[in-house]
């Protein structure tokens, strides 16, 4: 799994443009060739998370979720918060 926070762009920047396709293609590119593959991933304004997963594990994955939570002014800012990935391997 890989994490990042304010990777590209400003909190603010963010918020406009939440869009992590670039971030996630050049992640894609690197693991590709050790043979993982991008199981799910999950935004909240700066805070990004990719999980990654080899390629002979994808047919063994059930249950694949992902989650966010906003905890900055007023529990709805994006400034702050969390965000989740869970699956089931071999279930």
């Amino acid at each position: 799994a890989i994490a990042t926070q304010e990777c590209q762009r400003s909190i603010a920047s963010s918020i406009i443009f939440s869009k992590k396709d670039k971030w996630e293609a050049l992640l894609q590119t690197v693991f590709q060739r050790s043979g993982y593959l991008l199981l799910r991933s999950c935004t909240l304004v700066a805070i990004h998370l990719a999980v990654y997963i080899r390629r002979k594990f994808m047919p063994h994955i059930t249950c694949i979720r992902n989650s966010s939570i906003a905890t900055g002014f007023g529990n709805i800012i994006g400034n702050k918060g969390a965000v989740a990935v869970a699956f089931c391997l071999f279930n």
